[in-house]
């Protein structure tokens, strides 16, 4: 500031006192920015401490919540015994009520375990018990014999008498072992191919792997293709969106040139 204020008094030469009046514009806009952006930071720094005064305030009064349930689960505190002997006397006397009332209470509440058992045994007798319905004898009436009727006999037919084949009389001799022979299965021979079906099928098979090259061959063109289009309509994308921003900045600046022309020329006047 001090040099700028040193140049609009005439001290530097050759500088126009137009530049030095926009300088000094410039300088006190700044200046007005970082007051701004230190008030900010002041104002963020007093929040954070607020927040952390009140999170400390929560922590000590769930830790006093907590002690107090603590202490009424525990039920009354023990009493301090006292030093003297009538003290420790009337404690003792206070200990020995307290164990038989205690066993009372246990009694009581196992005659009542054991009376609701036993009714809920007895509802169940109830329940299982039912009058039995008497069944009415029936009369038996005697069935009627079926007379059996004679059925006529078949006459039975000669059978054919067969001659008896003479067995002949074996030498003897050593016994020879007879071993079943198995039936080999007979093997298809195949058929040999001549060359000429050989080198028919290998054309073919040629023929086939190179449609399917072209075809994909075309796929891939195709696909590139449409690559590149896309591509192509996202860079015009781009220099149209680059091209309005540039004339945004420029509109900009014009009108800031003249703003600060103007401000000049009054304060000149």
């Amino acid at each position: 500031m001090q040099r700028l204020a040193h140049s609009s008094s005439g001290l530097r030469v050759g500088i126009h006192p137009r530049t030095t009046a926009v300088n000094l514009a410039a300088c006190a806009k700044q200046q007005k920015r970082e007051e701004e952006e230190e008030e900010e930071e002041k104002k963020k720094k007093k929040k954070k401490k607020k927040k952390k005064k009140k999170k400390k305030k929560k922590k000590k009064k769930k830790k006093k919540r907590k002690k107090k349930k603590k202490k009424k689960k525990r039920g009354k505190q023990k009493q301090k015994k006292k030093k003297t002997k009538k003290g420790k006397e009337e404690q003792k006397k206070k200990n020995k009520k307290n164990k038989k009332n205690k066993k009372k209470k246990k009694k009581k509440r196992k005659k009542k375990k054991k009376k609701k058992k036993k009714k809920k045994k007895k509802k169940k007798k109830k329940k299982k018990k039912k009058k039995k319905k008497k069944k009415k004898k029936k009369r038996k009436r005697k069935k009627k014999k079926k007379k059996k009727k004679k059925r006529k006999k078949k006459k039975k037919k000669k059978k054919r008498k067969r001659k008896k084949k003479k067995k002949k009389k074996k030498k003897k001799g050593k016994k020879k072992k007879i071993k079943k022979r198995k039936k080999k299965k007979k093997k298809r021979k195949k058929k040999k191919k001549t060359k000429k079906k050989k080198r028919k099928k290998k054309k073919k098979r040629r023929k086939k792997k190179k449609k399917k090259k072209r075809k994909k061959e075309k796929k891939r063109a195709q696909n590139n293709v449409k690559k590149k289009k896309k591509k192509k309509k996202k860079k015009k994308k781009k220099k149209k969106k680059k091209k309005k921003k540039k004339k945004k900045k420029k509109k900009k600046k014009k009108k800031k040139k003249k703003k600060e022309k103007r401000s000049i020329l009054e304060s000149d006047e």
